[in-house]
């Protein structure tokens, strides 16, 4: 790019360099000339009647980018995962922003080949917290990390969970507001010598926003439209986020709104007739030929229905620089939906559910309903410093999950046909506090040739 200052005019050279500037009037100028990854250049000139030619030579001038401090994969910081000895990918926040959906673990899965989230339903509770997997592992066996510390799990046991890992507890990925992540670090080898048997299948590391920028706020909505059923559930998003300067330090501020309505895809059961002689068939998107209404009328192999969810989420980091800085980055998430099992016929049908119904209860049958709130909260605090060369990092993690497991729609069969009100279901919580046992505590020596040799403690 060549301008002539004050004159408001400029040009661009081709790919031989030659450029021409028309319509500058008589007088002195002066030409400034810029091009990426070269030093700019300046030249005083006088316009008159006759054309002014004036060369430029540049010299190269590498570019300077901020480095990406990658801390899994090592016990010492690197500026870029190639100068690490294991498979570490880094996903920025313009790749996430270029996916196509907003909940964290699908951008993920979108983002990472080797990272599975399956998107099932009739999975009991998995239709609310659904566990991720990382190259095909079982999901307790990936370690997640916050800034580099340890995130606590979910209270709910996957005991119901295709493809997901029954018997196993996994991270609740979905509880990290996505417009928080400023990156996300991938190891996908096994890190278990380093972290323990919890990083056996690998190592994801989310890093927050931090520092002071612009408000922002992204919001999205969106159905599908298929051909033979009806429109499925409409999904709103609404997220933003915010860093305020506070002297010398920053508070950033981000939240999350996800709303999810239902989805039905049952097709007719022609075995089954609800007690009534007419067997299942639909008839228009909302009703069957037997009466019950669609949204009730699944059996085995043809249940094709996703819940309605609800998710709320806030985050928050917190930093002074300087000598020593102090941090801090927590979140509250709050999660209310719905899911489904499997149809309860008004008396034997084809299904292998069988003998599962009262009635006097249930005259037609029922489709018990899951209907989980979900609370998360998690805190970190800590303080780094230098003292004489040594770099040291204190700190301290809380994390609290509790998952109110609420059934709707049901029965107990073993109880007879007297009881006419819900069982009750059960609450499950898990809490996790990392108190400062462990400090990394590290130290770069350099030798005589340039070498470098590094030393922590953990």
């Amino acid at each position: 790019m060549i301008s002539a200052e004050g004159s408001g005019l400029r040009a661009t050279s081709d790919d031989q360099g030659r450029y021409e500037i028309r319509g500058l009037s008589s007088g002195a100028y002066t030409l400034h000339v810029r091009l990426l990854g070269y030093q700019p250049r300046t030249a005083r000139i006088v316009v008159d009647q006759a054309a002014v030619t004036q060369d430029f030579v540049l010299t190269e001038q590498p570019i300077s980018l901020s480095p990406v401090d990658v801390v899994v994969g090592s016990r010492a910081r690197h500026t870029a995962a190639e100068q690490l000895a294991v498979p570490v990918d880094v996903f920025t926040s313009e790749d996430m922003t270029k996916q196509g959906v907003t909940e964290t673990g699908q951008i993920l899965q979108s983002l990472a080949p080797s990272v599975n989230f399956p998107h099932q339903s009739v999975t009991d509770a998995n239709d609310i917290v659904r566990p991720f997997t990382l190259r095909g592992l079982s999901p307790d066996e990936t370690l997640v990390l916050i800034n580099g510390w340890r995130r606590h799990q979910m209270a709910l046991v996957n005991t119901f969970a295709y493809g997901m890992g029954a018997g196993t507890t996994g991270v609740d990925l979905n509880a990290i507001p996505s417009s928080a992540i400023d990156r996300i670090d991938v190891l996908r080898d096994g890190a278990s010598a380093q972290y323990g048997s919890d990083a056996i299948a690998g190592v994801v590391n989310m890093v927050l926003k931090e520092g002071q920028f612009t408000p922002f706020l992204n919001t999205s909505i969106g159905r599908y439209h298929p051909d033979n059923y009806a429109d499925d559930g409409t999904t709103a998003n609404l997220n933003g986020g915010w860093g305020i300067g506070i002297g010398r330090g920053s508070l950033g501020l981000f939240g999350e709104f996800l709303d999810r309505q239902p989805t039905n895809r049952a097709w007719p059961d022609p075995y089954e007739d609800a007690g009534t002689g007419v067997t299942d068939s639909i008839v228009n998107a909302a009703s069957s030929s037997s009466g019950m209404p669609r949204r009730s009328r699944t059996t085995t192999g043809r249940w094709a229905r996703e819940g309605r969810r609800h998710d709320g989420k806030l985050s928050a980091t917190a930093e002074r620089q300087g000598t020593t800085e102090f941090y801090s980055f927590g979140g509250w998430s709050y999660r209310k939906g719905t899911g489904n099992g499997y149809r309860r016929c008004a008396v034997d049908c084809a299904s292998f559910i069988q003998g599962r119904n009262w009635p006097q209860i249930y005259p037609f049958g029922y489709l018990p309903e899951f209907a989980p709130n979900v609370l998360d909260n998690s805190i970190v605090a800590g303080i780094r410093t230098v003292a004489s060369g040594w770099s040291i990092d204190l700190g301290t993690s809380y994390g609290y999950n509790r998952f109110d497991y609420h059934i709707r729609h049901t029965l107990n069969v073993s109880l007879g046909p007297c009881l006419d009100r819900p069982i009750r279901a059960r609450r499950a919580r898990t809490a996790r506090w990392a108190p400062p046992t462990t400090w990394p505590i590290r130290r770069r020596f350099l030798r005589a040739g340039s070498s470098v040799t590094r030393c922590s403690w953990a």
